[in-house]
């Protein structure tokens, strides 16, 4: 205001001067204005034309233009009977510059000052423009930079407008150097700082980030000792003191709290009291407090919550429960009474899809649980989002529920769907310590032409192993959700490229298959397939892989360099291969999951068009269990057992078909395929019964990466091969432990790990480091 003072004073002389006496406002004119308009003037003065006008409305017509906050001086004058306001517009921020803000996007500071008022385009104040400034540093103190510091200068540009430049220099993060807790008695320092992420840090700790201090992250400490002690009984806790001081040089934090602990309560009463036609015991199941017991608000919020699921799925979909506790301090005692606001029994009127550009809404359907004109029930919309997020061309599947207007026992479910590319194509190139160089070609589409179904084909290419795949897949080929599937298949191996005997295999199979669902999670396969193989026993074979092949495929006899030889004819055979499988999956998702479980048990029965009698059974059970409520550490155990023998006349199992074990994917630290039984030559023959035992600990990777993206696991594996389920020995078992690391690039997967031996021997081909690149796990 560079002359409002006077302009002030001017109006107390004025009236003895213009306005002696009172007039009639004939017209009103408004001079200095450049971007303002008139109207907007006009607008905001307390008179207007043909209002009697003195000099007691005066200061009330200046007061009332600057509160518009568009002028720094305000002149009023008579002509006449004409009104005449002179003013001074403020200058317009034309720009706005950021320059050292590295932590904090310029998009976010750009809306915090635009919020303010600051922004381009807006009246320049440098009162509002010191005040924001001051917050902005203030946000930054919040985060523990307690150094940063805002400074703003302003140049003038024409036009009246001025150009805001902001310098942001955010300093160092505080860091906490002494982390106090006064008062606990019954809980002891250890557990507490357990619960809390803020506190000093030891030297190996340098990556937690647990010494960076956050006003935020410390009120998030408080409410985690509030729950700590709620959960253990302390219903009187309180923190009566939080005090925090800075070095100064700002650099280093203390943090003092001080707590009263109070007495620990027992329940003395639960009351659950409704009207509905639900029967109680259902209701009661849900609780998971008792009398006598120490009260835990934890347990009171998840038998709400539990109370609460058991409504809406049983129809109440407005249904709410709250625990409400009332405590005896004399006698330390507390009464939790359950209150249940069920609302009216609730129909679905329509379930509507959003987001399904490409997909038939069929597809979708047919996945719901939830059916329209159905009573509204929780868990079949749960586990119905579940289904669909299951499918592969469906990134996220979120519900929504809205009431139906005039209508309070009807609702509508919105199913927001996020469709992910339902199309792959993969050509690359990888390296494992199984295949040597492999060479990659495939082409996936999960949901062909918007259908749900899916087509496949693959070409895999190594010195080792030839790959190729057609497959095509229905997964509701009937109503009830039986899928068909059926695919062609052409495998070419070289065993003496995978350090497993000197034979050659061809493979062609055409096969055709149903899947049939038990349950949500219980599905049984069935499927038969035509294979028909060919193998190439060569020279360097051993004895009893020769004395297999002669036996089972024939010999020639040739005179060669003076003496009879024994050439074994090329073995071939068909065979009609039939198949049952049961799968059993729980897991919360595919790729690195936390929780659930997978057990997929299956027998093959190899029927001799022209070719060998045998079968194969294989059982496999994966466990995953969450050790901590963020999913941070996860552990998982593994077994696998399989068998195999021959039935007729059949000589034995093929080699080609037995089992093998080492590797990345089976006992890590062993190469691959190299354990248990061997030949004369120490080629590996593998064996008709395989039991591996694994378990991994998985760690968070957040500091380091995505943990969708990376895994790291301590692991042990045991077990090993035998020819036999006689042969079964503990002390020919073979054991690992070590460290893996999964990571999932652009370019595909990557896993390797460094593992230790224990109960090998000495003609063991152990591996400290192995890795798979281009692959899949």
């Amino acid at each position: 205001m560079k002359h409002g003072l006077a302009s002030f004073i001017f109006l107390v002389w004025l009236p003895c001067c213009l306005f002696a006496r009172e007039f009639i406002i004939r017209d009103i004119r408004v001079e200095g204005l450049e971007r303002v308009s008139v109207g907007s003037v006009l607008a905001d003065l307390p008179v207007t034309v043909g209002d009697r006008f003195d000099e007691a409305r005066a200061p009330d017509l200046i007061k009332a233009l600057y509160r518009t906050g568009y002028f720094d001086d305000v002149e009023v004058a008579r002509r006449a009977e004409t009104l005449i306001i002179t003013v001074e517009e403020r200058p317009g921020i034309a720009s706005i510059t950021l320059i050292g803000n590295k932590q904090v996007a310029d998009e976010l500071l750009i809306e915090a000052l635009k919020e303010a008022g600051v922004a381009a385009g807006k009246v320049y104040d440098r009162h509002l423009l010191e005040r924001v400034a001051k917050q902005l540093a203030e946000q930054y103190q919040a985060l523990g930079r307690f150094g940063a510091r805002i400074d703003a200068e302003v140049r003038e540009l024409a036009g009246n407008q001025v150009h805001v430049n902001i310098s942001v220099d955010e300093g160092e993060i505080s860091k906490i150097r002494e982390f106090r807790i006064l008062g606990n008695r019954k809980i002891t320092d250890k557990a507490l700082f357990k619960r809390i992420e803020s506190g000093a840090t030891h030297w190996y700790e340098f990556w937690s980030g647990k010494d960076d201090y956050s006003r935020a992250k410390l009120m998030g400490d408080l409410e985690a000792l509030h729950t700590m002690y709620y959960n253990r009984g302390y219903l009187d806790f309180k923190i009566t003191a939080t005090r925090v001081s800075i070095s100064a040089d700002k650099r280093d934090i203390y943090v003092t709290l001080t707590v009263d602990e109070g007495e620990r309560y027992r329940i003395d009463d639960i009351d659950l009291s409704y009207r509905l036609p639900v029967k109680r015991a259902l209701l009661q199941e849900k609780i998971m407090l008792r009398k006598g017991t120490i009260f835990s608000r934890a347990d009171a919020v998840r038998s709400s919550e539990a109370i609460e699921f058991a409504l809406k799925d049983a129809g109440y979909a407005s249904a709410q429960v709250t625990a409400i506790p009332d405590t005896n301090p004399e006698e330390r005692t507390v009464d939790v009474a359950f209150v249940v606001t069920p609302g009216s029994r609730t129909y679905v009127r329509r379930v509507n899809f959003h987001g399904n550009d490409g997909t038939s809404d069929e597809v979708f359907r047919r996945e719901l649980r939830q059916l329209e004109g159905a009573e509204y029930s929780a868990g079949k919309i749960e586990l119905s989002r579940r289904r669909l997020q299951r499918l592969p061309y469906i990134r996220q599947a979120a519900v929504e529920t809205r009431p139906v207007e005039g209508r309070d026992d009807q609702v509508d479910v919105d199913i927001n769907l996020v469709e992910a590319q339902s199309g792959r194509f993969n050509l690359g190139a990888g390296y494992s310590d199984e295949e040597g160089a492999v060479l990659t070609l495939s082409l996936h589409q999960e949901n062909f032409r918007g259908t749900g179904n899916r087509v496949g084909f693959a070409f895999n290419n190594s010195s080792a192993n030839t790959n190729y795949m057609f497959s095509f897949l229905n997964p509701f080929y009937t109503l009830d959700g039986v899928s068909r599937s059926w695919s062609f298949a052409y495998r070419a191996i070289d065993n003496s490229e995978r350090d497993i005997n000197d034979t050659k295999t061809r493979e062609a199979r055409v096969r055709l298959g149903f899947g049939i669902p038990l349950s949500e999670n219980d599905t049984l396969h069935v499927g038969a397939a035509l294979q028909e193989i060919k193998v190439s026993p060569g020279a360097g074979i051993g004895s009893r892989l020769r004395d297999y092949y002669e036996g089972q495929c024939g010999w020639v006899e040739r005179f060669s360099a003076g003496s009879f030889v024994r050439d074994i004819e090329d073995c071939d055979f068909l065979n009609l291969v039939t198949s049952v499988e049961m799968d059993y999956d729980t897991r919360n998702r595919a790729l690195f999951p936390t929780d659930g479980t997978r057990i997929r048990g299956n027998v093959q029965f190899f029927i001799p068009i022209d070719g060998l009698a045998y079968y194969k059974a294989d059982y496999y059970h994966r466990h995953y269990a969450a050790l901590d409520e963020n999913t941070d550490y996860v552990f998982a155990g593994k077994l696998r057992v399989s068998y195999a023998d021959k039935y007729g006349e059949t000589v034995g199992v093929p080699p080609y078909d037995r089992f093998f074990a080492g590797g990345t994917n089976s006992l890590r630290g062993y190469l691959s395929n190299s354990l248990g039984p061997r030949d004369d030559n120490d080629d590996p023959l593998g064996g008709d019964f395989r039991l591996l035992l694994g378990a991994d600990l998985f760690f968070p990777t957040d500091f380091l990466y995505d943990r969708n993206r990376l895994r790291v696991s301590a692991f042990t594996d045991y077990g090993n091969v035998f020819s036999g389920i006689g042969d079964l020995s503990l002390s020919d078992m073979r054991g690992s432990y070590g460290l893996q690391v999964y990571w999932l690039t652009a370019v595909g997967g990557i896993s390797f790990n460094f593992a230790s031996h224990f109960q090998d021997e000495p003609n063991d081909d152990t591996e400290s480091f192995q890795f798979n690149i281009g692959s899949s796990f």
